[in-house]
């Protein structure tokens, strides 16, 4: 739906799949990517006519779009297959894909939910779900660096304004991950209680 904020009115609305999950702008705001959940596509949004420009298949549950380099390349995290779909936003065409199945050998499912990146866009981080961890990617060579050990199912995560720190919030367990980002260590884990879903970090 798109939502006129002065009138507070639905201007014009766009038909995606089912479940539509996430959705971002790009930096120029000409365009939108909608993921749709069930029918794992990420949907391309023309911001002036609503029209819906292309429906690429992605990897499977779909989540989070994350738009990079001026809003050339847009990310999207597909939570069951583990993979992000790097897509070059001009053609709406997959250029590489990261697979962090390949990356962590491990007892519990490998997943890749939100995503958050410095504004340098040196560093990109990962919300893992029920791998019950955050994965740092380098966008310059699409490989992990590390990743660092969280509460149960992490689905969102908030950068702190001045990039020194991650907090990872996890459904399942309650908690709230406090990670230093200069010294790339966990430095606390806060009990929030209830099923805490998304982290944002504003300045004082």
């Amino acid at each position: 739906s798109f939502l006129d904020l002065k009138s507070g009115k639905i201007t014009r609305e766009a038909r995606v799949g089912p479940e539509p999950e996430g959705i971002a702008v790009s930096p120029d705001g000409s365009l939108v990517i909608a993921t749709s959940e069930v029918a794992s596509l990420a949907h391309f949004i023309d911001v002036a006519t609503g029209q819906v420009l292309d429906s690429v298949p992605v990897g499977t549950r779909p989540r989070f779009v994350l738009f990079l380099d001026g809003g050339r390349r847009a990310w999207v995290s597909s939570e069951q297959r583990g993979t992000i779909s790097v897509f070059e936003s001009a053609s709406r065409r997959i250029v590489h894909t990261i697979d962090l199945t390949q990356s962590f050998d491990i007892d519990k499912p490998v997943q890749a939910v939100e995503m958050r990146a410095t504004r340098d866009e040196r560093r990109v981080f990962v919300a893992m779900g029920r791998s019950n961890r955050v994965a740092e990617i380098d966008p310059a060579t699409y490989s992990v660096v590390r990743s660092f050990p969280t509460g149960e199912r992490t689905w969102g995560i908030g950068l702190s304004p001045d990039e020194k720190r991650l907090y990872a919030a996890s459904g399942l367990s309650g908690t709230l991950t406090i990670i230093d980002l200069e010294r790339n260590k966990v430095d606390r884990t806060v009990q929030l209680g209830g099923k805490p879903w998304g982290a944002l970090a504003a300045p004082k």
